[in-house]
């Protein structure tokens, strides 16, 4: 067969050849009319005569082209031309497991369970839909993508159940024994059966039966006993041999009977296992180019695979050198494929097909955490209709076309209106629909084009590594979107969502201050990370089995009261009670960087996850309430008895109160008879900073030492400190000269320990950086020169002790702050006050301010910006862009701005 390399067959540009078999060949190419690539499969000249062969051909693709899931290898099309019979389908880019195991010898639990858990999804889809036994379930025969996705592949063996077996479709390391016996009739079980041996393989690093000829590995399955993985891996926990016993058994009649068990299965053993890992809801592919250059790509072309029919390798699998990293809980991750109506095999008959009996009750679904008794009524807001596609004649054009050729237009539109979009986009076509859409760009500006995908359920755009310049909603108004993601953009106004049946919501590093617009909305997982947001009430009355608030205002947890939680991130956020969802089935939290000292509420709690400041779990009743919590696994990644210990040997190593240094003086300046301020006072600069370094590591013990300082004129004017671990700040008093102090957590620890600001009473600064602690009170501060301060992510409440001070820079963003008259009068340039509890901006009147971020509400706030002369930036962006973002204000005195 001449190589149809380099050239054009029917709409394809042949790219390069993959492989051959002995049917044919497998192609990489480019579909031209929709600029995609393709798996191009073409049969040999003398099989395209054969009009059995054919007819066999057509049947399979036929059958292959009914089934569209996310973890089977898709079939885009078949035909003829110039005599030669041809498949297309999804060109995938990644390993075969096969590829994977040859590399690293085996999986990890989870990743092992992980990956049944999608095939047997996959499996389950084809039974469903035409009773299809794949007959090769096998290593070579799943690929993990480069994009996390975990797919099965050659289907070209696949029969429906009860088919004459011509043939041993699968290869002897996972035939089952009704397929080694030559068994005429086969079902689901058989592919049970072969899945338990590649689990079997991803778990102890080799096949379960091994022989000199592939003979000898047949009968083996066929009459040796079930092998045991203990003796092969003797670190394997009970549930998971347990599974391998029942999956791998010789009976038909002893396996799971439909694919609903064993996904149950699979989802119990590893919530039994604690595999989901804190934080990892989804299945995850680190960020890499969607192209690599040639010198950093290496391309592998896995063997055209033989089979009873047609023979041939359904996927063409490119292999990039380039590692990929994948966070395995698909049970808790988002979209994750539901199990269907289970079609049951009796197990009176081992060994033929029967149907299941039209009541056979659904599998239980994937780890849901326990629902109320029943749904809450879901209130239907008023929104806009969509607009009609006639209203628009590309959208009326758009609207006509078939999936692939509607997607090509929207995606050549959002090009066209926003430049910098590369057009990277991924999809999901269901029902003859794009159902999902996915646009990985931080260009998107314009999301009018997506209107005319009326399927559209759910849709995925931003870039966490860049803001993006989404800002608009309205595009989407009154599309029946079920799933929303604007990952890192502008977004402020959530209006347009009123009324969406959204289940999924993510606003992470948004602008938006305000979640009204979602009242009565049947969410269930909800995610607002990192946005201007401080009151959960419109979410009152939800079942939401997941919401991640972190580093945001929020500090009322009691509209959570009564959800069925199983999963809240508080991260960095004002929250001190946990009473409200100490009800909650919740078995992930993290209350890192929050004021929450007790512990309490979390001894009700099915807990398998925590993460929290260990400063605040260094107490008696907290460290009693985690070792009386049953199930919990690891506190932040240890533990619960590594954890302890390492909590129990800080508190040993505290000096008691009434023995610590300075501890009868920590309300005042250290008198100059103190034996260790004079000590550093009789020293040369350089060592008095040692000396304070020396003094805060015994009186923090888990403080690492690390500091910067500046010396000028022999004196030590300047200090920064991570108070990640310090609490006691006494020793810094004997710096009695010190200008500027630094005390805030270096970027990426959590909140700072610190609570105390009494010990720098005193002290001569005029620079004071102390945010992302636990400070409360400023009145350590009264009197003092200070002229920079901020207090940004603390719990200070009251600016009072600020009062008459000469500050020009101040940042008080992320506390709970709702007065600023104490800042009245002074000179202050910058002043950072968003995301707090201010309403009135009037005490800012007359300062010269040049920089301001605020929580602006144009009605209110209008007017005494519009006083600010001297504002060049408000909002991050500069004065004039924001006015025009802002839109015409009718000011007070009648005129307009």
């Amino acid at each position: 067969m001449t190589s149809l390399e380099g050239q054009q067959f029917h709409d394809y540009e042949v790219l390069a050849l993959l492989g051959r078999g002995s049917v044919g060949a497998v192609y990489k190419a480019r579909q031209v009319t929709l600029d995609r690539l393709v798996a191009l499969k073409v049969l040999l000249p003398g099989l395209s005569r054969n009009r059995e062969f054919i007819a066999r051909f057509k049947q399979e693709a036929v059958a292959a082209a009914k089934l569209n899931h996310p973890n089977l290898v898709q079939m885009y099309s078949a035909g003829e031309c110039d005599g030669a019979f041809y498949l297309s389908m999804e060109f995938i880019e990644g390993d075969s497991l096969q590829q994977r195991l040859e590399r690293e010898g085996r999986l990890d639990v989870e990743q092992a369970l992980a990956t049944c858990y999608y095939v047997a999804h996959a499996l389950d889809h084809g039974w469903r839909r035409a009773e299809l036994v794949h007959r090769s379930v096998k290593p070579s025969n799943i690929y993990l993508s480069r994009h996390g996705e975990v797919k099965l592949g050659d289907l070209g063996v696949a029969r429906p159940a009860g088919a004459a077996f011509a043939g041993d479709g699968g290869k002897p390391y996972c035939v089952s024994p009704e397929q080694a016996r030559g068994e005429a009739s086969l079902d689901l079980r058989s592919d049970i059966y072969s899945l338990g041996c590649v689990l079997y393989h991803m778990l102890a690093g080799q096949p379960p039966y091994d022989g000199p000829t592939a003979r000898a590995v047949t009968q083996k399955h066929a009459n040796d006993p079930t092998p045991t993985i203990t003796k092969t891996w003797p670190s394997c926990p009970a549930q998971v041999a347990l599974l391998l016993n029942k999956m791998l058994a010789k009976d038909p009649a002893a396996r799971h009977q439909d694919y609903g068990e064993l996904i149950a299965d699979l989802v119990r053993i590893s919530e039994q296992l604690g595999m989901a890992a804190a934080g990892s809801t989804q299945l995850v592919a680190p960020k890499t180019p969607q192209t690599m250059k040639p010198a950093t790509a290496r391309v592998a072309v896995s063997a055209a695979r033989k089979s009873s029919s047609s023979g041939f390798m359904v996927a063409a699998v490119v292999v990039i050198a380039a590692a990929v990293t994948m966070v395995w809980a698909p049970w808790k991750e988002r979209g994750a494929p539901k199990a269907e109506q289970p079609r049951r095999m009796n197990r009176e008959d081992a060994k033929g097909r029967s149907e299941a009996p039209k009541s056979a009750p659904e599998p239980p679904k994937p780890a849901p955490p326990p629902a109320p008794a029943s749904e809450p009524p879901v209130l239907t807001r008023p929104s806009a209709a969509p607009t009609a596609p006639a209203a628009d004649p590309w959208l009326a054009s758009a609207a006509l076309l078939a999936p692939e050729e509607q997607l090509q237009r929207v995606v050549g539109k959002l090009k066209e209106l926003n430049p910098g979009y590369d057009g990277q986009e991924q999809h999901k076509i269901a029902d003859g629909r794009v159902t999902e859409l996915t646009l990985p760009s931080a260009a998107i500006k314009d999301l009018s084009p997506v209107r005319a995908l009326a399927g559209l359920q759910k849709l995925s755009c931003g870039d966490s590594r860049t803001k993006g310049a989404l800002a608009d909603l309205s595009p989407l108004r009154g599309m029946a979107l079920t799933s929303l993601s604007c990952l890192n953009t502008r977004v402020a106004d959530l209006s347009p969502l009123q009324g969406m049946p959204l289940k999924f919501l993510s606003i992470v590093g948004n602008s938006a201050s305000d979640l009204q617009p979602l009242a009565g909305a049947p969410l269930k997982r909800v995610f607002f990370a990192g946005t201007r947001i401080s009151s959960l009430s419109p979410l009152r009355g939800m079942a939401l089995t997941e919401l991640h608030a972190e580093d945001t205002q929020i500090a009322d947890l009691l509209p959570l009261q009564g959800m069925p939680l199983a999963r809240l991130g508080l991260r960095q956020t004002p929250v001190a009670d946990l009473t409200p969802v100490q009800d909650a089935p919740l078995t992930f939290l993290d209350i890192a960087g929050t004021a929450v000292k007790d512990f309490s509420p979390l001894a009700r709690m099915p807990l398998l996850y925590l993460v929290c400041d260990m400063a605040a779990a260094e107490n008696k009743q907290a460290v009693q309430t985690l070792m009386a919590i049953s199930t919990l696994q690891k506190v932040n990644g240890k533990t619960v008895n590594d954890f302890i210990q390492a909590v129990n040997a800080a508190v040993a190593s505290m000096p008691h109160p009434d023995s610590a240094p300075g501890a009868a003086q920590t309300a005042s300046p250290a008198p100059p008879s103190d034996p260790f301020v004079a000590a550093v006072a009789a020293m040369p600069a350089e060592q008095q900073v040692a000396a304070v370094i020396a003094r805060l590591r015994e009186l923090n013990p888990r403080f690492d030492g690390r500091e910067q300082h500046r010396v000028t004129g022999g004196t030590v004017t300047d200090l920064t400190v991570s108070t990640a671990a310090i609490a006691d700040l006494s020793p810094v008093r004997a710096l009695t000269r010190l200008q500027r102090l630094s005390l805030a957590p270096r970027a990426g620890q959590a909140r700072g320990a610190l609570a105390d600001l009494a010990p720098l009473k005193g002290l001569p600064l005029n620079g004071l950086w102390c945010h992302n602690t636990q400070v409360a009170d400023l009145a350590p501060l009264r009197d003092m020169p200070l002229t920079v301060l901020t207090c940004d992510g603390t719990a200070v409440r009251d600016l009072s002790p600020l009062a008459g001070m000469k500050l020009t820079v101040f940042g008080c963003s992320n506390t709970a702050v709702g007065d600023l008259a104490p800042l009245e009068g002074m000179p202050l340039t910058v002043l950072w006050c968003n995301n707090t509890r201010v309403s009135d901006l009037s005490p800012l009147k007359g300062m010269p301010l040049k920089e301001l971020r605020c929580d602006f509400d144009k009605e209110r706030d209008a007017l005494v910006l519009d006083g600010l002369d001297t504002l060049e930036r408000i909002n991050d962006i500069p004065a004039a862009s924001f006015w025009t973002k802002v839109g015409p204000v009718v000011l007070k005195s009648g005129g307009r701005r």
